[in-house]
């Protein structure tokens, strides 16, 4: 996993992705053995996110840091520097990153503007390398056709490899202000190239400029102009600080992390682990008949876990479809200090097949000295739901939900027994009535945001 910025920041990302991501993030626990990451950073996102579904995460996560370096140099460049049609001349400042709102390039324009309009002396060149994103390339092109701005400003797109390092090599320092990174190649390149990067101290980036980057507090607009000014016009601070990043650069080449990352699969493959349990919570309520919306969801997790296992078919918009033969879904209940022995109601919603089938659904924990049992009748094609209701003692419960059909009646159309459509658990106080769940479940087919 390289980053889950689509869920850190999805107002900074294109909503497809966000809707594709978050579905794919619901169901990554129930499919994985374990987890290759970029960065501390990236695995303390994924923890925290997954935490929200499952509570915690059995499988092991390994850290693979992207510190390679294809080559390494920090020559002068060469003077002028030609690249595609265009010849650079004079000194410039070199920042690599798609243009997309997320590496917010406005900002950077706007303190590139600050320093050309104050500076007693020339402002070098900012030159922007990078592909075409979505969302922010004509904002960009509009700032830079400020007169105050155009001279000092210039966008590359399609660049070389062999161009890139040119840059690289040519350039006094580079700049990255990206909101979030995963790891940041672009902080790794300039390292490797002997040239500082300007960089916000935050996520992954932290990792990728560790001992030899110029960081500045993130969102202060005043922190990264002022460190952009002196790195422009101050030639001993800058050599400065190329010394201290030669001394503490340590880089690797490409092939020892592809090695790492070989090693990590095969140690991750020898120990295959339990999928986690899916975690529901007191007020919870997860529709499986619904469309997922544009955050990682309980219905997303359960889904992928019930597919995951024997009895269960692929999800589809009636729900998710349990074979004749019983199927069982497993699930972490919590409860809290202030709900402790007092009643709680664990709701399930079934649809019934083309011919009428009576369900037995039996609920049964570790602690528990008797199953508890409920039989439904879901009519034809159309809702019933069904209520355990139990007194739990404090803390996590792990819960098996069973799903027989005692009379299996052929219907002829190889259809399944049935579709599991949903789920909620309430307590104490907030004791959710079942006709409040028939209608949460038949809402959220139609209106899946207006459901809590």
């Amino acid at each position: 996993m390289h980053d889950c910025i689509p869920l850190l920041h999805p107002e900074l990302c294109n909503p497809g992705t966000v809707r594709d991501f978050a579905g794919w993030f619901s169901t990554l626990g129930a499919g994985a053995d374990g987890f290759l990451v970029n960065s501390r950073a990236t695995a303390a996102d994924l923890r925290r996110f997954q935490a929200r579904l499952f509570g915690a995460l059995p499988q092991p996560i390994e850290i693979v840091q992207l510190d390679g370096a294809r080559t390494q140099s920090g020559s002068a460049g060469n003077s002028p520097l030609v690249i595609g049609q265009r010849t650079i001349r004079r000194p410039f400042v070199l920042s690599v990153g798609t243009f997309e709102p997320r590496k917010d390039h406005a900002t950077l324009l706007d303190a590139w503007r600050d320093i050309a309009t104050t500076a007693r002396e020339r402002v070098p060149l900012l030159v922007c390398v990078g592909r075409r994103g979505w969302g922010d390339l004509a904002a960009i092109e509009a700032l830079i056709a400020d007169p105050a701005l155009a001279p000092h400003v210039v966008l590359l797109h399609d660049v070389s490899d062999a161009e890139l390092d040119a840059l690289y090599d040519g350039c006094l320092f580079t700049v990255c202000t990206s909101r979030h990174e995963g790891w940041g190649l672009p902080v790794t390149e300039s390292i490797a190239h002997g040239r500082v990067p300007v960089v916000p101290a935050h996520s992954g980036l932290l990792e990728a400029g560790a001992g030899c980057a110029a960081f500045y507090e993130p969102g202060a607009f005043d922190a990264l102009r002022d460190t952009l000014a002196r790195l422009c016009f101050d030639t001993a601070h800058r050599g400065a600080l190329e010394l201290t990043l030669l001394r503490n650069r340590r880089l690797r080449p490409w092939h020892e992390i592809a090695r790492q990352i070989l090693a990590a699969a095969s140690s991750v493959a020898m120990e295959p682990q339990q999928p986690p349990i899916a975690l529901l919570r007191t007020g919870r309520f997860a529709a499986l008949n619904g469309i997922d919306r544009h955050v990682p969801s309980l219905t997303g997790a359960l889904s992928a876990l019930a597919c995951a296992t024997e009895g269960w078919g692929l999800r589809c918009e009636h729900g998710v479809p349990f074979a004749g033969s019983g199927a069982v879904i497993h699930l972490t209940i919590t409860i809290s200090e202030m709900e402790a022995d007092s009643p709680c109601r664990l709701h399930i919603g079934l649809r019934g097949s083309l011919s009428a089938q009576t369900v037995t659904a039996t609920l049964t924990t570790e602690a528990m000295a008797a199953p508890l049992r409920i039989q439904m009748k879901p009519p034809p094609g159309s809702l019933a739901v069904g209520c355990f209701e139990e007194t739990w003692s404090a803390g996590s419960h792990r819960v098996a939900i069973s799903l027989a059909v005692d009379a299996l009646e052929p219907d002829g159309n190889g259809c399944p027994a049935g579709w599991f459509v949903g789920i909620a658990f309430s307590g104490a106080d907030r004791l959710l009535r079942s006709k409040k769940f028939r209608d949460d479940l038949t809402l959220a087919g139609t209106r899946p945001e207006a459901v809590a």
